[in-house]
């Protein structure tokens, strides 16, 4: 399974390129490397489980990839992603909101923001809102077919639908699929079974 896990390490480090990023355009590269390191880390276990005596242990996790909303989606929005014109990410720019305390009409006598730092004179208590910026999926179309974005995953609702959440769950189902594999199939001798 040296080949298989290889892609995943590959995915990780497209998900720690992720958590890094400073722009949209480095996070969705490392969205779409994640993606496609993940499909083909499911390939090269497919490939390596194509013998017979595999194969209802490879069917049963090639049905969870079918019917699971996560692992389904990943999968789809990487054929998006590769596949069509479409895109899987959207940014949504932050925004600051600037209310009265109370009631409904506020008076700003002097309103500076300098050097990223806002200050704000008002005669009446100020509520400032902060919403950062944030990245979200989009659904994915595939064959023309639509995936939404996962809600939850192996039965259980999901947390949260963010991208790195979405990454990181898919990346653990596949390395205890891989773990999994191990224990079952060590020493059964065949050499696309090993562990590297």
């Amino acid at each position: 399974m040296g080949p298989a896990r290889k892609e995943l390490a590959a995915a990780r480090s497209a998900v720690e390129r992720m958590r890094k990023a400073t722009s949209f355009a480095a996070f969705e590269g490392g969205w779409q490397d994640c993606l496609t390191r993940i499909e083909k880390c499911w390939n090269k276990t497919k490939e390596a489980f194509a013998d017979g005596d595999y194969r209802p242990w490879r069917g049963n996790h090639d049905s969870i990839r079918k019917s699971d909303p996560l692992l389904r989606y990943v999968s789809h929005a990487r054929d998006a992603e590769e596949h069509t014109l479409t895109d899987t990410l959207a940014h949504e720019p932050g925004s600051i909101g600037i209310n009265p305390a109370s009631g409904t009409s506020l008076y700003i006598e002097e309103l500076r923001v300098i050097g990223g730092v806002m200050s704000i004179k008002s005669p009446q208590p100020v509520k400032v809102t902060i919403q950062p910026g944030r990245l979200r999926l989009l659904s994915a179309t595939s064959r023309g077919v639509t995936y939404a974005p996962p809600s939850e995953h192996l039965g259980r609702p999901l947390e949260s639908s963010e991208p790195l959440y979405v990454a990181n769950r898919a990346i653990e189902y596949y390395e205890r699929l891989l773990g999994e594999a191990d224990r079952r199939f060590s020493g059964r001798g065949g050499s696309k079974v090993t562990s590297a």
